[in-house]
């Protein structure tokens, strides 16, 4: 039923990670979180999390969302966290949006504010400047 074709973004370790999809008739109770990517098309009532997120037209978010790379054409019910952020047209979002990279397409609805946030630094450079300034 699936299948793993080409290479899927690189996690810690060399490993691989994976793709996920989670259709519309799905309906979670907590909280979803992948270093991979993550299409997601259903209902969830908790925090989403993932390295490369996409939230379906079909999809209802009641809880935050975070990562580095956020596309949402559905609705969100909560704060977003992401490095790049993408609001299709029929994204709905209730809720504070703190991104870095922003593009707004014309009919996305935001009910809450934006705050600009600078990316945060890799741990390896924050650990090298902890040692340099100490």
């Amino acid at each position: 039923m699936f299948t793993k074709t080409g290479h899927g973004p690189q996690t810690g370790g060399g490993r691989e990670a994976g793709r996920s999809i989670i259709s519309s008739d799905v309906r979670i109770t907590g909280s979803v979180a992948t270093e991979g990517v993550l299409e997601f098309d259903g209902r969830i009532e908790g925090d989403l999390s993932a390295n490369a997120l996409g939230i379906g037209r079909a999809a209802v978010v009641q809880g935050n969302v975070s990562g580095e790379h956020v596309t949402v054409d559905g609705t969100i019910e909560g704060d977003i966290e992401a490095v790049n952020l993408v609001l299709k047209p029929t994204s709905v979002v209730t809720g504070a949006v703190t991104y870095n990279s922003l593009s707004v397409e014309s009919g996305a609805t935001v009910n809450g504010h934006f705050r600009h946030a600078a990316p945060a630094r890799p741990a390896a450079a924050k650990a090298a400047g902890d040692v340099a300034a100490g």
